[in-house]
């Protein structure tokens, strides 16, 4: 799981910041939220801090990560009330794109066309 924040300080324009590469023991949204809880606090942010600044989760769709149920998303936001969950936008966009792909007939054929090249030209001993 990568874990990054996107963070202003004293004011300054927000920027993303890489905080951590986290290695999942197993896929349940209980483990999930265990990892990344002992992401932040292993970084320095305490409990108290993130009761009183952490604005937003953001993930990819799946089921396990916004779940309505037991996602990893709800079971933050009963420990962070304030917090705001959310589908990544760039997540969407892509699974959008997909999906347009998948329907236009010309669009498939220009993938094939250019997947096609990219293979002859990345086996090439010219690469």
């Amino acid at each position: 799981m990568i874990v990054n924040l996107k963070a202003s300080v004293n004011g300054a324009p927000p920027e993303f910041v890489f905080l951590e590469l986290v290695e999942l023991e197993s896929q349940r949204a209980e483990d999930i939220e265990e990892a990344l809880l002992n992401c932040l606090d292993t970084t320095g942010f305490t409990e108290e801090w993130l009761q009183k600044n952490w604005v937003s989760f953001v993930s990819d769709g799946a089921s396990i990560m916004l779940g309505k149920n037991s996602g990893v998303a709800t079971r933050l936001k009963a420990r962070y009330p304030n917090l705001f969950t959310w589908h990544c936008m760039n997540h969407r966009l892509e699974l959008a794109v997909s999906d347009a792909v998948d329907e236009v007939q010309a669009v498939n054929h220009f993938k094939v066309f250019i997947e096609k090249i990219h293979n002859l030209y990345s086996q090439s001993n010219k690469n």
